[in-house]
């Protein structure tokens, strides 16, 4: 079916939910500095701004490992309790893999994928990066980052530690990003891949110059072209969906964004390319915003499609996934503040 769009605020959503505002409540959050990871193989130290590198998390340097070489960093949190965790990397800047290993363990469950860890031109160094939302049981939980065939800059630097955070619902909690070029997670064409058509890498800087994914994005006028994020590492759950593209003249003015939910429900929206995303700005990048879905992306019940059927360009940058949270999780966290208990039927 084909909606009109609707876009929601994240305070509009909570007051719908019939829940106070996301912000207003405190975020349990672990953090393990880099210096606290327990590594194995060969890393090298660097100090903040030596090397190249720049924005590691309190100016406390990090280690890296060269190409080739067998090393591994695990960061282990100790839950107090089970739910949805944000889990974050602070990103320094600098020349280096595109592909390191990144695993997330869930108990005796796990989530692997490749991690672009590239930022020479500092796109999103010195900031949390969202590295996937999980639905933890209390108790351990690690992230393993390996170097295993991860291969580096002009230097061979490869792989490189960064803080890591454990953020539960509340102030704070990272918002998820699917970009089509730069990363940061999915640099293998994971969770973003061309379906029909042929596709190129715009150059040109879409909305907003300072935001983490403006200075490219995926273009094709093929008519019938199309592209989807699937398999996001996201726990099944209601989210807030954004979108952001590069705008101009010979874009199509009737992109389709088609969106499959956790129930195989599809909503539809038509996009006119050739106007900027207007909705909101984050960091200076401009997003359109279409609502909350039920996504079930783990048990690929959901995925996010773009599509034309038009000879014009279509546009594929990034998407923008933001948890909302459980009523028992407001709930809990209302009581803490000394907020009434505010309930919501979970839609089927």
């Amino acid at each position: 079916m084909k909606n009109i769009r609707k876009p929601l605020s994240m305070l509009t959503t909570a007051l719908l939910l019939g829940s106070v505002p996301i912000g207003s409540a405190q975020a349990q959050e672990i953090i393990i500095n880099q210096l606290d990871a327990t590594r194995t193989g060969d890393w090298n130290f660097r100090a903040e701004g030596s090397s190249n590198i720049t924005g590691t998390y309190n100016g406390d340097g990090t280690h890296f490992a060269f190409s080739g070489v067998a090393a591994t960093a695990t960061s282990t949190a100790n839950l107090p309790n089970a739910g949805y965790w944000s889990v974050e990397m602070w990103m320094p800047s600098r020349s280096a893999t595109n592909n390191a290993l990144l695993t997330v363990q869930q108990g005796t469950a796990s989530t692997a994928y490749r991690l672009n860890q590239n930022d020479s031109n500092a796109r999103w160094s010195g900031q949390w990066v969202s590295l996937g939302v999980y639905n933890f049981d209390a108790g351990n939980a690690d992230v393993i980052l390996d170097n295993a065939g991860a291969s580096g800059g002009s230097d061979n630097v490869a792989s490189m530690t960064g803080a890591m955070r454990f953020a539960q619902i509340g102030d704070g909690i990272t918002s998820f990003v699917a970009d089509s070029v730069f990363g940061p997670v999915g640099s293998e064409g994971e969770f973003y891949t061309e379906t029909a058509g042929s596709w190129i890498t715009s150059g040109s800087v879409p909305s907003g110059t300072d935001g983490i994914h403006s200075g490219s994005h995926r273009l094709s006028n093929t008519p019938g072209a199309e592209a989807v994020f699937s398999g996001l590492p996201l726990a099944a759950g209601l989210y807030q969906l954004d979108l952001t593209w590069g705008a101009g003249g010979n874009r199509t003015e009737n992109a389709l964004l088609t969106i499959i939910d956790a129930g195989n429900v599809t909503h539809q929206f038509t996009i006119d390319q050739t106007q900027d995303p207007s909705d909101i700005n984050i960091n200076g990048l401009m997003w359109n915003q279409y609502g909350t879905f039920d996504f079930d992306f783990a048990g690929g019940a959901s995925e996010i499609r773009l599509s034309s059927a038009d000879g014009s360009f279509l546009s594929a940058d990034a998407v923008q996934l933001t948890l909302i949270p459980e009523p028992s999780t407001l709930v809990l966290l209302g009581v803490a503040l000394g907020s009434l208990a505010l309930f919501r039927r979970r839609k089927s």
